[in-house]
Parts: structure tokens; sequence; C-alpha cells
């Protein structure tokens, strides 16, 4: 269960707060704090919650790739790579071109 969110991460790095609501979860259970009856309760609406940001994806008709590519573009708070900015550079100027034709 744990490589979804990480995955999801890796490719939108908006979804931090994913992995930042999930790793406590995780880590509360597997330390016995956390009631097995309200973990699963906790576990279903995260589920669903990852259920849509997946959806958001598919409703806009664009691979997960492509969805991360636009977060970059229209949420500059999101923290790139070195790699990453050049990246988005290059798609925005390539926007930018097209848009210009």
């Amino acid at each position: 269960m744990s490589r979804q969110p990480t995955q999801m991460l890796r490719l939108k790095k908006s979804r931090m707060n994913y992995l930042q609501k999930f790793q406590p979860m995780i880590d509360g259970y597997n330390s016995g704090s956390r009631n097995v009856e309200i973990f699963f309760a906790d576990l279903v609406e995260f589920a669903q919650e990852l259920n849509l940001e997946h959806k958001h994806a598919i409703s806009e008709n664009w691979a997960e790739e492509e969805l991360a590519s636009f977060d970059r573009l229209t949420k500059p708070d999101i923290t790139l790579t070195e790699k990453e900015k050049q990246k988005t550079k290059q798609v925005a100027k390539e926007l930018l071109l097209t848009f210009q034709k």
C-alpha cells in the first residue's frame, strides 16, 4: 500500500500532503497507538482521496506525467529539482510557441 503514495509523489510533487498524511497513519498503527477500527476508517478515507486524485488525471484525459507538468506550470510553490526546473522551462517555451502559432 505504501508504494502508491510514494509513486504518485514521484510523478507529482504537489501530492506531498498525501505522503505527509499517510506516513503518520502507518507509524501510529505500527506503534500500537491507533485503534484498528479507527485506523481502518482513516485508511478507507485516505484511499478515497487517492482515488479522486487519480481520477483527476483521467477526467482531464491526461497521463499522470501531463498532469504533473500542468501543475508545475500552474503551481509555482512546488519545490523542483534543477532537472525538473529545466524541463518545466522547456515545456513553458514550447507551450508559448504553440500559442503563438
